[in-house]
């Protein structure tokens, strides 16, 4: 929950960091330049994913601790696939987000480390049943 906390206030100081002033005292014609900006739409796009995930996970790690059931190997997973994915999303982004044009995003081992901590956590929920 405090990668959680963290993500959102970064994503509030990103936009601050754009905007200088209020949004709610600007024109459609500069909302629109700071919602199409770049830098924006990465941290946006990263925030929200990283949204997703948090819920489920809290969610399904807290039932397996109150069934006293031990899911190390999910928990760190999911606790690095968050932490990874969203900074590495935020900095740097994916090429429709005006990031580098690497093969691979540098992000993925983050998304592939959350994949695999759904399996984890599912069937550890599915044995404390």
């Amino acid at each position: 929950m405090t990668v959680e906390l963290i993500c959102k206030i970064s994503s509030s100081v990103a936009v601050l960091k754009v905007n200088r002033e209020p949004l709610f005292s600007r024109s459609q014609a500069e909302l629109d330049k700071v919602v199409n900006d770049p830098y924006f739409k990465r941290w946006h796009s990263a925030q929200l994913n990283e949204v997703e995930y948090t819920g489920p996970f809290v969610a399904g790690l807290l039932f397996l601790n109150s069934k006293g059931v031990a899911a190390p190997v999910a928990s760190g997973l999911a606790l690095f696939g968050q932490v990874w994915y969203f900074w590495f999303r935020a900095f740097v982004g994916h090429v429709h987000e005006g990031g580098t044009s690497t093969p691979v995003p540098p992000y993925v081992p983050g998304a592939v480390a959350r994949y695999f901590a759904w399996p984890l956590i599912t069937m550890g929920i599915y044995k404390a049943l």
